[in-house]
């Protein structure tokens, strides 16, 4: 009985179906959510998006990526009452995870991301922000002005807020466009008088 031997071409195709495909490192891009500004209470405004590459940027599809919300503080819960949702790369290495509806606590909220494919994973982090519902928000415009009188001196403190954007749930709170940035001048005591001669 006569042996047929694989032809060089094809065990090329084996050795890239097989081994060609295992990328050696994994990485997470943030594509949307980072810094994004949310109101307690509500469904985040835009949900946290990552894409997967390997070492070569190129993106991984099939990936297994579980977004972990924090267990206490400013947090939430996904559909369905859970901490953390699972979801799988599309063909651009892309996963989204929707319906995180946040609790009453504002302040810094941190998604845990973890991706794993074919024995290789890779984690980062996904920071969004919490803000009461009387607070800043996407898509607002506010004038705030306070003066308060320093006793005794006559001098004052004047704060001047103003947050303007129309986008302000990309931006991260301190930041220049929508994060509520504060200018403060104080002046000093001083005396009212004739001008010296």
């Amino acid at each position: 009985m006569k042996r047929v031997l694989p032809s060089g071409a094809a065990l090329l195709l084996v050795w890239q179906t097989v081994f060609a495909q295992v990328p050696t490192q994994l990485n997470i891009v943030v594509v949307t959510g980072e810094g994004a500004l949310n109101r307690t209470h509500e469904k985040v405004a835009q949900p946290p998006q990552i894409r997967v590459e390997d070492q070569d940027r190129k993106p991984v599809e099939g990936a297994t990526v579980a977004f972990t919300l924090p267990s206490s503080g400013a947090t939430g819960e996904f559909d369905g009452g859970g901490k953390t949702a699972t979801v799988v790369t599309d063909d651009k290495g892309m996963a989204t995870v929707r319906g995180i509806k946040l609790n009453d606590t504002a302040g810094k909220l941190e998604i845990l991301v973890n991706a794993a494919y074919r024995g290789r994973s890779a984690n980062a982090v996904v920071t969004e922000f919490s803000t009461s519902p009387n607070g800043p928000h996407h898509g607002s415009g506010k004038w705030i002005l306070l003066i308060a009188a320093v006793a005794g001196g006559g001098g004052a403190a004047a704060v001047l807020a103003s947050h303007k954007s129309s986008n302000s749930s990309t931006s991260s709170p301190g930041s220049g466009s929508g994060g509520g940035a504060t200018i403060t001048l104080t002046v000093g005591s001083s005396t009212v008088g004739a001008p010296p001669h």
